[in-house]
């Protein structure tokens, strides 16, 4: 059950490039994820997964517990002998991270003050009072820009179907700008995915994690114990 008075992230591993054995490594990214969140003592939950994709929510009582994992995002290297390897040979993977606040507000209500209205006499079929009346109904929403109009007999039903209309169009709107910029977010965080774009390397074969940020380099166990932080001491 969620609770609203803890502050949320969500972890989103993909495999990138590496074939079958970047999408082995999805799960093992992960569990070091889920160790380390729960040494925390933060909540850890899996809110979707497939194969070479996981994606993860974690809660913690105060925003500032995600100062270290807030610098998860980006390509993290794996170098090892895959088990579907029969000739012993080492093969490079990588899988990227995102990490991300859900609970950023994205859509804004609408508001009377950005909105003009104006009323008209339509045109067309539809009888002499249509014609004749000023019950027709446009409203103009200014940061967008965005026009619409209510047309039938009666101003105050307009006015209704007008602004529902508007507000339905608005929301659409904020929703199509929120989710490219989400998009977009999620790129730059993730990276290219390639070999070369990493933050980290892990070195199975050498019993070692190398941070290329900070250039610290701790043996490998560090991470099978959650022990993210070492990376940023």
């Amino acid at each position: 059950m969620k609770n609203s008075s803890l502050y949320t992230r969500h972890i989103e591993i993909r495999a990138a490039e590496g074939g079958d054995d970047a999408k082995l490594l999805v799960p093992m990214q992960a569990q070091f994820y889920e160790t380390y969140a729960l040494s925390q003592g933060w909540s850890w939950r899996v809110l979707g997964i497939q194969p070479g994709w996981i994606i993860a929510e974690v809660q913690a009582k105060k925003e500032c517990s995600f100062f270290h994992l807030d610098r998860e995002n980006g390509g993290h290297r794996w170098q090892r002998v895959p088990p579907t390897e029969r000739k012993g040979r080492v093969h490079t993977s990588t899988v990227t991270v995102v990490i991300r606040n859900p609970h950023v507000q994205t859509v804004s209500a609408l508001l009377e003050k950005d909105v003009d209205m104006r009323f008209t006499k339509d045109t067309g079929p539809g009888g002499q009072h249509r014609n004749k009346t000023e019950s027709c109904v446009v409203l103009t929403h200014r940061p967008t820009g965005i026009s619409v109009k209510a047309s039938d007999r009666c101003q105050h039903a307009n006015r209704r179907v007008a602004w529902a209309t508007l507000e339905d169009r608005v929301a659409k709107h904020a929703q199509a700008i929120a989710d490219s910029a989400l998009a977009h977010d999620r790129k730059t965080k993730a990276g290219s995915g390639m070999r070369g774009d990493k933050i980290r390397t892990y070195a199975l074969q050498r019993h070692t994690a190398t941070d290329h940020r900070s250039n610290i380099q701790k043996p490998w166990n560090v991470i099978k114990i959650g022990d993210l932080e070492s990376f940023y001491s």
